[in-house]
């Protein structure tokens, strides 16, 4: 699909995921459409036009994690202390929480070109990346459905977690799975 194609699908799904956060009804396709990818979506397509324009977007992230890392951080502070908006929701409530989302998708991909050998000097070859994708939600979710949401300690906790599900997932499953092909 062309650019332009994308901006459209991203600006569409941000504008349902606005709409669909200020709905409160109990109608149950209401709250099934709230649990579906559809509010979500939007989180996807900035990655999807960040590859798009991936030319004009390199300048700009190469060797720059700790500056973006610093910006996002910077933001996110004004924003909750000077507006007492949250911006760690997923949900879209102002235009100050898109320019979060961006910011934070510029941080993960700014960190990904400021030390690009990291990977294999961590990681050793290991790729754990699309554990932490499957598994991540699962860990917050089980911390949150025990209420252990205002504890430092499950915050830290929680990416160490991951990792390892991550990494027992790669080494057991989807390395053994892909020496199949």
């Amino acid at each position: 699909m062309n650019k332009f194609l994308w901006t459209f699908f991203f600006l569409t799904f941000l504008i349902l995921n606005y709409f669909i956060t200020n709905i409160t009804s109990e109608n149950s396709f209401v709250k099934l459409i709230n649990v579906s990818v559809i509010p979500y979506l939007y989180y996807f397509i900035i990655g999807i036009i960040i590859y798009k324009y991936w030319n004009f977007f390199f300048q700009f992230v190469k060797n720059r994690g700790v500056l973006f890392l610093t910006i996002y951080l910077c933001f996110m502070w004004i924003v909750h202390s000077y507006f007492n908006i949250n911006a760690t929701s997923y949900n879209v409530t102002n235009p100050l929480k898109v320019i979060a989302d961006f910011l934070l998708a510029m941080v993960v991909f700014s960190f990904a070109f400021t030390r690009p050998t990291w990977s294999k000097t961590f990681l050793n070859g290991n790729d754990i990346s699309y554990g932490v994708y499957i598994y991540h939600m699962l860990i917050i979710n089980l911390f949150v459905h025990h209420k252990y949401t205002n504890n430092i300690l499950v915050f830290l906790m929680v990416p160490f977690i991951v990792a390892l599900i991550a990494f027992l997932s790669w080494k057991f499953i989807e390395r053994p799975a892909l020496k199949l092909k």
